[in-house]
């Protein structure tokens, strides 16, 4: 156990897990800096999108004799 509070991500146990393993290597674990995150409304319309299908479905369901 350190000796001093470390805080560690997820992603960063992951890649430590995977490198420690010999599945990934230093050059796979790098990031790309021109990654960008997704924004909130790309989330909530995908998000929208498979909801409206789940409800579309129940309701035929509901309503089908």
């Amino acid at each position: 156990m350190p000796s001093f509070y470390v805080h560690l991500s997820g992603r960063d146990v992951d890649d430590a897990i995977l490198k420690a393993n010999g599945i990934i290597t230093e050059d796979q674990n790098s990031r790309n800096p021109n990654e960008t995150a997704c924004s909130n409304v790309d989330i909530s319309t995908i998000m929208e999108s498979k909801i409206s299908k789940l409800i579309d479905e129940r309701v035929k369901q509901i309503f089908e004799p």
